[in-house]
């Protein structure tokens, strides 16, 4: 009798783990071609207009920090240079007539797909870290350590001095 329950109890376990572990691997994809907005958002199926992305479903690139595009950085000789541009320039060269598939991991405060987006097999969140054209921002180890050798390299923003997007956002509402 105690080993029959046993038994079920197992068996039931067995068959939840089955069923969440099918739920976590069948993670909502999103593909298609992209509009870039700025150098953390992508809109995909999305077309420029007027400037915009229109349509398409709005992406937040997850786990980075990356410059809108009126963001300024300066040189080492002290002069202003538009790195929020030059940084949605990089990824828009990274997507440029290709298909991204993003990975949605959540939504963030507006609404939008937080994802891990891939070009071909390459990673855009972190490529954008590993050029130095984003900062690493929540708890992939891996972005840190990105970063520290775009750091280093003095890769896209590292090449002189600027605000972390976030504080540059926060002072320039």
């Amino acid at each position: 009798m105690m080993y029959g329950l046993f038994v079920r109890r197992a068996l039931l376990g067995g068959l939840m783990a089955w069923a969440i572990a099918g739920v976590a691997t069948a993670a909502e994809e999103i593909k298609g071609p992209a509009c870039v907005s700025d150098a953390g958002h992508l809109s995909i199926n999305g077309k420029r207009s007027y400037g915009t992305c229109q349509g398409g479903t709005p992406v937040t690139l997850s786990n980075l920090e990356a410059p809108p595009l009126a963001q300024s950085c300066t040189t080492p000789t002290g002069q202003d240079w538009p790195c929020g541009r030059w940084a949605a320039y990089f990824l828009l060269e990274m997507v440029k007539n290709r298909t991204v598939t993003c990975r949605v991991r959540g939504e963030d405060a507006q609404g939008n797909k937080v994802a891990l987006c891939l070009v071909e097999r390459l990673e855009i969140n972190q490529s954008l870290v590993n050029q130095g054209w984003a900062l690493a921002a929540g708890t992939e180890g891996r972005y840190y350590d990105a970063q520290d050798q775009a750091k280093t390299q003095k890769a896209g923003l590292w090449q002189g001095t600027f605000l972390r997007p976030s504080e540059w956002l926060a002072r320039n509402k």
